[in-house]
């Protein structure tokens, strides 16, 4: 009769996935369920066939070297992008301030433009007046000139007649000679300011033309400037958007050397132990062989005494192990008696569904987020053996406790007071709060996992 070991159901749904998925698409699969890729939820593989766990290894392996040639591309790429980025923030910069300055020139030419319009217009007052005064001397000593040649024999006989002697006679034409030359003397000065004035209101209007034209070409480059600077801001944005492309396709690319490496540590891990659980079950079936011999050798010197007894058949028994479903805790506790981890009480993310809050996030959250403020102590809550206390891109500094049967999980924490092997008791501090990883925030990422499946922190804790 031949006898079948007994196969558990996560021990057959393992081998059924080695079976349909490509090696490849089934290590990656695997990094997913150790590290939950990129959410910070970490579960533990069911265990597989020893023949399984080198094809397992190689797989990642494969798949580890792709991902670090790829990510160091995507990195070569993101720190040329980078510092094309700065560049065009530098050049942009000189703009701003080539910009700046040119509106400063621009402000002194229209104080300029403003103080000589003004003088001008007072230049043009004063020419307008000018030009009054020597009309009105013209019309003056042109009258004057006609009355003297119109009457000028009556009044040089008046000028003898009244005249007593020769001196006063004299005397009198230098007086009309005297008034004759002070009229042309004013005409002449009034001409000259007229010309003067003139003159310096020709510069003032040869001045407003240059400080127009000036001032127009100030306002070209001034809006060249302006459509220069906002094309190379349309082109900072397209490289800023290609550099965060970039950024998140070389961080996936880490993440995924990080799940690789990982599953490659853990079937190594699987490996050795189921290496030694069968070293254990061969050695327990040798101990059995030889109990069973040592018994019919037993039996053949029983009959050897008893001759007339009819011979008799010895066989060996089977033995069979049988689990427990239950839950079983290192505290000798029901797990009803976790106490919350922390000062704060605020939930900022349920177990559950949710919308990922950042790029690298998990939809579905497996633990709760406890808001609270950054340095903020983390407490265990149970007791039990510290089997993680470590960091990664993911989870940030986190702890897990094993309290037998259970684990609670410890994430995003600002820096770690414990560490693996070390037995701590219910309401130790273990850590503080921080916005290590993946995070938006300071906050603990508190998660219980049953048997290796994740449940509900809030039907436990109390």
């Amino acid at each position: 009769m031949i006898k079948f070991r007994k196969i558990t159901k996560a021990t057959l749904c393992a081998l059924l996935a080695l079976c349909v998925a490509a090696p490849f698409s089934y290590a990656y699969k695997e990094a997913k369920k150790i590290n939950g890729f990129g959410n910070g939820d970490i579960t533990v593989q069911a265990p597989v066939k020893n023949s399984n766990y080198d094809t397992i290894i190689n797989d990642a392996n494969k798949a580890l070297e792709e991902a670090k040639k790829n990510a160091a591309d995507k990195k070569k790429e993101y720190d040329s992008l980078s510092i094309e980025y700065d560049n065009m923030v530098a050049y942009i910069k000189e703009l701003d301030d080539k910009q700046s300055e040119l509106a400063g020139e621009m402000a002194k030419v229209d104080e300029q433009i403003s103080l000589v319009s003004e003088t001008k217009a007072e230049t043009e007052l004063k020419l307008e007046e000018a030009r009054k005064k020597k009309d009105e001397q013209y019309k003056v000593m042109c009258a004057r000139i006609k009355y003297v040649y119109e009457n000028g024999e009556t009044s040089y006989l008046d000028i003898l007649l009244h005249s007593g002697d020769i001196t006063k006679i004299l005397n009198r034409f230098e007086y009309v000679s005297e008034i004759t030359k002070y009229d042309e003397k004013l005409l002449s000065d009034y001409m000259q300011t007229v010309k003067q004035i003139s003159e310096y209101n020709d510069e003032l209007e040869a001045e407003l033309k240059t400080l127009g034209e000036t001032q127009a070409a100030y306002e070209e480059y001034y809006e060249l400037s302006k459509q220069l600077i906002a094309s190379k801001n349309a082109a900072l944005e397209e490289c800023a958007r290609k550099k965060n492309v970039a950024l998140d396709v070389y961080m996936n690319y880490m993440k995924e050397i990080e799940n690789n490496e990982m599953t490659i540590e853990q079937a190594k891990k699987a490996r050795a132990e189921e290496i030694e659980r069968e070293k254990k079950a061969a050695e327990e079936a040798a101990r059995k062989e030889a109990e069973r011999l040592k018994k019919i050798e037993e039996e053949k010197k029983k009959l050897e005494q008893q001759k007339k007894q009819q011979p008799q058949q010895s066989s060996s028994q089977q033995s069979s192990q049988s689990g427990s479903a239950g839950v079983k805790l290192s505290d000798n506790t029901s797990i009803y008696s976790l106490i919350w981890p922390a000062a704060s009480h605020r939930i900022s993310s349920p177990f559950g569904r949710r919308n990922a809050p950042t790029a690298g996030a998990s939809t579905f959250h497996k633990g709760v987020d406890i808001a609270a403020a950054y340095g903020t102590p983390i407490y265990a809550a149970a007791a039990g053996k510290v089997v993680s206390a470590t960091y990664n891109n993911s989870c940030g500094n986190f702890v897990i406790i094993d309290h037998g049967g259970y684990r609670t999980v410890y994430m995003h924490a600002s820096r770690l007071n414990t560490t693996v092997g070390t037995y701590v008791k219910q309401g130790q501090v273990i850590a503080y709060v921080g916005s290590t990883g993946i995070s938006t925030g300071p906050h603990l990422h508190f998660a219980i996992t049953i048997n290796g499946e994740y449940v509900n922190p809030l039907n436990y804790v109390k």
